[in-house]
Formats: structure tokens, C-alpha cells, sequence
């Protein structure tokens, strides 16, 4: 089957990377007047990916509270409100470089702004959500049949930083298999029903890279290999790819 996945773009300062933000601690600038460009559609064949279904899968109406006290209101959120929602969002992660843990939020309560939103196409819902603005790091998930696929999503800004393999092509955007993956969801909602959907979602990633600098288009030093463990809470609205 075909996936498509969506992302923004523009020239609005977001997080870069995951290993960027954790590398500059910065807190992130939340008076800036953030504008939606355009939306790109990326089309990933999921052919060539390996991934169990997720460990550990519920349904319950009782995680709605649970998020609300993870989240919080953002000033991106009304710029956003037609298309998405974006809010402040609890980071609780564990990031690895070169098979090293190299920083930890889950202690720290640090938020993040964060966009989130589910669509349907064809027989698949698919809930995705990521920490920045127009790149980013986070999670899609797959539910085909009330089965759901857990991947950690890792997404450059302006250029293809990230790839699946050592010596593998940049992409923008990849999908990144997990394990040991636990999701609580407070519905499926129906396209028609555009009910929001609460959830929490855990997991560990595999392995994926991370290109260093690039002059005159070639990389000049070896890649960083990276994993993350993540749990994640979210509130995603329906998008509507018919209004898009």
C-alpha cells in the first residue's frame, strides 16, 4: 500500500532535529508569529518496512483527562486552528547517540510546541504528531482493521538530514520501525464524526541516522546513529484532505 504523509514548510525558525534541540537547550521563542505556507505531501511506500503490530493496544474513554494535564495551550494554536492543532506539549525522552544515552527530559516536565492530527484514506486511519513546528520528532501510527503500527517520525526542516541506513539517501522524513510499543486511544473515530482523539503512545525506536554538515553537496563527516524512547500524549482534531 501507498502512505501519504503530511508535513509544512516555510521559513518560520522551528526545531531542526531532534539532536539539534536536545544540543542547544534553548527554550523555544513563543511570541514569534508563526503562518501557515503551504502543506507538501510526501509519499512513503511502505513496502520495503518491517514492523510488528503494536505490543500493547487500548481503548479507553479515561486517557482524555490524562492528556489534558500533559498539554497546554500555545500561541501558535490559533494560527493553526483550521488545519491542525498545535498546543504545548510535555517531552518526556531518552536519545541516543552512537548507542550512548546522551540526554533525558523525563525528569525535567520540559514542553514543547507540538502539532497533531488524524486523517482517513482508503481502508487506513492515521494518527500522526510531532514536537516543532515544521520539522520535527514524534510518531505516526497506522490503524488498519482496529490494528495499529507504531513508527518514530524524525523530519528535517529546510533540507534531507535523515536516512534509514549508514550510507542510505537523505530523506526529509522517515518512518522508523519500533519496539516494545504500548498505545491507549480514547476512540476510532469515524471521518464523518471528526471526534477528537486522546491518546498516549510508547515506544522504542530502531536505529536510523543522522547526516553532520554537507559542503558543495557532499557529507564530511560520518553520520550519528540515533534511537529514541518516547512517550507521548496527544489530542489530535480531524483533518480534512478533501479541504486541503
Amino acid at each position: 500500500s501507498t502512505h501519504r504523509s503530511y508535513r509544512l514548510c516555510g521559513g518560520t525558525p522551528s526545531v531542526p532535529s531532534v539532536v539539534g534541540y536536545f544540543k542547544k537547550r534553548h527554550n523555544y521563542h513563543m511570541n514569534k508569529i508563526f503562518t501557515i505556507l503551504c502543506f507538501l505531501i510526501i509519499i512513503n511506500s511502505c513496502d520495503n518496512r518491517k514492523q510488528q503490530s503494536t505490543s500493547t493496544f487500548e481503548v479507553s474513554y479515561t486517557i482524555n483527562k490524562e492528556v489534558e494535564s500533559k498539554i497546554s495551550k500555545s500561541d501558535f494554536g490559533n494560527s493553526a486552528k483550521d488545519a491542525f492543532e498545535i498546543y504545548n506539549n510535555t517531552l518526556i525522552a531518552d536519545l541516543y547517540e552512537n548507542d550512548s544515552l546522551v540526554m533525558s527530559t523525563k525528569m525535567e516536565k520540559k514542553q514543547m510546541p507540538f502539532k497533531s492530527f488524524y486523517y482517513s484514506r482508503n481502508d487506513t486511519l492515521t494518527i500522526d504528531g510531532a514536537y516543532g513546528i515544521f520539522g520535527g520528532f514524534g510518531f505516526s501510527i497506522e490503524i488498519v482493521e482496529g490494528i495499529p503500527i507504531v513508527y518514530h517520525m524524525a523530519a528535517g526542516d529546510n533540507n534531507p538530514i535523515f536516512s534509514m541506513s549508514k550510507d542510505g539517501e537523505l530523506e526529509f522524513r522517515i518512518e522508523v520501525p519500533c519496539a516494545e510499543t504500548k498505545l491507549t486511544i480514547s476512540n476510532i473515530s469515524k471521518p464523518k464524526e471528526e471526534k477528537p482523539i486522546y491518546g498516549v503512545v510508547e515506544f522504542k525506536s530502531n536505529e536510523y541516522y543522522q547526516s553532520g554538515p554537507i559542503v558543495q553537496g557532499k557529507e564530511i563527516e560520518d553520520r550519528t546513529k540515533i534511537r529514541m524512547n518516547m512517550t507521548i500524549y496527544f489530542k489530535s482534531n480531524y483533518l480534512d484532505l478533501d479541504k486541503m
